[in-house]
């Protein structure tokens, strides 16, 4: 009886003897002794115990080509083949997923992998040699919306090695580049005795750029236009000045006011 063992693994115990009972003309048995048949079985890299029931059968017995006989019976039929017990280890996933979102779009956040960490089985041997796990690659391209895929975990060159999960969870946020334009918003005026000053025109559009769900959430009050006063006392063009706001572009229309003073005769 002659196993093979998974790759990277060993078979720790003796095998037990295998006897056939065999029919035929003395003559033939005895080439049996010159030349005994064999079994040689080959163990599924599937097995993850440190024990293996391996079943036997008659079909299984190699070497009868040359003696006139037949095989009434065989025993044991089934033998506990003892193989040498395997390694845990915790180790990351990484992701080899590349998403591109179309036009008028941007990637927010992502891409994300669910689980990041998993665990692997396998002899010491060979997991000592692997660090990380990878997800097969995946290419997304002109992506318009949130996405959230179940990618295979890449086995290549894993050998005897297996991850827990054949498949984790990759997602990422996509989300559309709008705008939006608030009208008369009124043009505030910074610096001393401002009563004395007006601007032409008194208000100003605004156009709010960035992601949708930032842009849908504004309120026009956030939104404020705002000149300083010159340093002469004399009507002046001055460019309007929109406070900032977090994840937007903010543009005026017109982009400069006339700033005039009103306590003039």
């Amino acid at each position: 009886l002659h196993v093979t063992p998974p790759e990277e693994r060993s078979v720790v115990a003796s095998l037990p003897e295998v006897h056939a009972l065999v029919q035929g003309t003395a003559r033939e048995i005895v080439k049996l002794y010159a030349d005994p048949p064999t079994i040689a079985a080959v163990l599924p890299d599937t097995i993850s115990g440190a024990t293996y029931q391996l079943a036997l059968s008659i079909g299984d017995i190699d070497g009868l080509e040359g003696a006139a006989v037949s095989v009434q019976q065989i025993e044991p039929r089934t033998i506990t083949v003892m193989l040498d017990e395997l390694t845990r280890r915790e180790v990351p996933v990484v992701h080899r997923v590349t998403i591109l979102p179309d036009s008028g779009y941007v990637l927010l956040d992502g891409p994300r992998v669910t689980p990041r960490s998993m665990t692997i089985e396998g002899p010491q041997s060979q997991i000592a040699l692997v660090d990380t796990v990878f997800t097969v690659p995946l290419r997304l391209t002109a992506v318009t919306s949130a996405q959230r895929r179940r990618v295979a975990i890449d086995t290549t060159g894993l050998g005897s090695v297996r991850p827990a999960e054949r498949y984790v969870t990759v997602s990422a946020t996509v989300e559309g580049v709008v705008d939006r334009v608030f009208d008369a918003v009124r043009v505030a005026i910074v610096g001393p005795n401002t009563a004395a000053w007006t601007t032409d025109p008194v208000a100003v559009a605004v156009t709010a750029r960035g992601m949708q769900s930032r842009i849908t959430g504004l309120a026009r009050d956030s939104i404020q236009a705002r000149v300083r006063l010159p340093a002469t006392a004399d009507d002046s063009v001055v460019a309007v000045d929109i406070a900032p706001l977090e994840d937007v572009e903010l543009r005026a229309t017109p982009d400069s006011v006339v700033l005039r003073r009103t306590d003039r005769d």
